[in-house]
């Protein structure tokens, strides 16, 4: 593929990909406070523990955690336009094998949509969290017997700490819905490319169908997440990492150089033989 062409949506797709996922395995394991993590502390909902949490935030990891979410999104709203021009040509145009390929378009965008409603959602919470614990009172909500004078219940820092649990649960979910959607996306082309004169190539999509084994099992591992959070979730950010830092932006680059060489073709050959409808 030296010396080729790269269709220029393809080539940003795939470095917003990349630049996403490298944000996001750097930023995995980081402690979003400055206080130390305990995590029997955190299970137990003890109010003093959840307040240094919550007051000791690091405004600089919510700030690159806010970046992986706009640079993620943008990567799938212009691969979601990829996907579009994709499906145009498999289709012949829109004139053959409509299912799959409008299929194959509708995932994509669907994909988008939803990593876009979904983060806006998570990230507005969040931020209305983050200055409820900045500017309310949290400390004391109800009088309590048995309290010593000056001493708090906390028990507003418990709910804004349920509060987040539950937030976060949805981004999770949005994460996963991608995973499957990809591999559907990536069997469905590879199915597309069976026809003879595709405009794109078989490798290229058997390639894809590497990248569907690594979402599937990217799928089953966040949902083992239940079963043991701390290793799942390392095994999940393994693959996830592995397939859009290298995987990923190759079929993406690979992509491009296909792309970019329909064009040239002209229009009657853009459509394959066995594919041309009869005008009679």
């Amino acid at each position: 593929m030296s010396g080729r062409k790269v269709d220029v949506f393809c080539y940003l797709a795939a470095i917003c990909f990349f630049s996403s996922s490298i944000l996001r395995t750097g930023l995995f394991d980081q402690s979003l406070s400055k206080a130390g993590y305990n995590d029997d502390q955190w299970k137990d909902m003890e109010g003093a523990y959840l307040e240094e949490q919550w007051k000791g935030v690091r405004t600089s990891i919510l700030d690159l955690w806010l970046t992986y979410s706009i640079v993620h999104v943008l990567a799938w709203i212009i691969l979601a336009t990829v996907l579009f021009r994709v499906a145009w040509i498999q289709s012949a145009q829109g004139t053959a094998r409509i299912g799959i390929n409008t299929t194959v378009a509708f995932l994509g965008a669907s994909t988008a949509i939803i990593e876009l409603l979904v983060r806006m959602l998570y990230h507005g919470t969040d931020m209305s969290l983050r200055w409820m614990a900045s500017d309310f009172k949290m400390g004391n909500w109800y009088p309590v017997e048995g309290l010593i004078k000056g001493d708090q219940d906390k028990v507003g820092w418990m709910v804004l700490e349920s509060v987040a649990i539950a937030t976060q649960g949805m981004l999770m979910w949005a994460d996963t819905i991608e995973y499957v959607f990809l591999a559907i996306i990536m069997v469905l082309i590879y199915s597309s490319t069976s026809v003879s004169g595709s405009l794109l190539t078989r490798k290229w999509a058997c390639f894809g169908l590497v990248i569907a084994a690594f979402c599937t099992l990217d799928f089953i591992s966040e949902v083992l997440r239940f079963v043991d959070w701390g290793i799942f979730s390392h095994v999940s950010l393994y693959i996830s990492s592995t397939n859009q830092i290298l995987f990923f932006p190759a079929w993406l680059i690979w992509l491009g150089t296909q792309l970019s060489a329909v064009p040239k073709f002209q229009q009657d050959s853009a459509i394959p033989n066995d594919l041309q409808l009869d005008d009679e």
